[in-house]
């Protein structure tokens, strides 16, 4: 299997002389354009090339809702997501707004769809919501910077 955009090989599998018959390959992890080509003679030429195999991921979607303070002034942020890969690596997070910089993140553990709850963050930072996909490989969506303090309040 290949990446049709880099021609980068993914995967691939011997024949062992099979002159037909099925291979079964696992879908690749990142979004892009993909295509199967049979090769002989130890790669030195191309018998075959496959129709072209599209992974998406998406629509994903971020709702989040900022909780009451605490004594301590923190808040706990709510957060209702959709769309997400599924993969177990798959990560929630709040950032420092405009940065990677990790505050707090949570594993979605394969969830495409569900709500988590991070607590613990200071009521006055400017922070956003990310979420990242695959071992933090690709950010899949992120939420516009806000206070804590003053919302978003959905409840």
């Amino acid at each position: 299997m290949y990446n049709s955009s880099t021609q980068k090989r993914i995967t691939y599998q011997w024949l062992k002389s099979q002159k037909s018959g099925t291979l079964e390959f696992a879908a690749p992890q990142e979004p892009g354009t993909y295509e199967f080509q049979m090769w002989i003679q130890n790669w030195k030429s191309k018998a075959a090339t496959s129709n072209k195999v599209v992974i998406k991921w998406g629509p994903v979607g971020l709702k989040v809702d900022v909780g009451d303070a605490d004594a301590q002034e923190k808040r706990r942020i709510h957060i209702e997501f959709t769309g997400a890969p599924g993969y177990r690596d798959d990560t929630i997070g709040i950032f420092r707004a405009g940065t990677t910089t990790k505050l707090k993140y949570q594993y979605l553990n394969g969830a495409k769809d569900g709500n988590i709850e991070i607590g613990g963050i200071d009521e006055n930072e400017l922070i956003e919501v990310q979420l990242w996909g695959n071992s933090w490989r690709k950010m899949l969506a992120k939420t516009q910077p806000f206070i804590p303090k003053n919302g978003p309040r959905l409840r």
